[in-house]
């Protein structure tokens, strides 16, 4: 993948852990709510200076998804 490319989606297993765990406490606070499930369905990533990561996040029970973006430096 050419830098600054973004790749084709990818399935779960391969997101780590940290990213879901980083991304759902600055998503809660960004919308002023609280999910009791916030899962991971899809991710895409781009090599920057670090990684950027869109993951499709469902909340309940899927009626609600939304992209969020996590930035991992170098």
């Amino acid at each position: 993948q050419p830098e600054g490319g973004i790749t084709e989606l990818s399935q779960l297993p391969g997101l780590p852990v940290w990213v879901v765990t980083n991304v759902k406490p600055q998503f809660e606070s960004r919308v002023n709510r609280t999910y009791g499930i916030f899962q991971a369905i899809v991710y895409r990533t781009q090599v920057v200076a670090g990684t950027n990561y869109f993951i499709k996040v469902c909340m309940y029970y899927r009626r609600e998804c939304s992209v969020v973006k996590q930035y991992s430096g170098l």
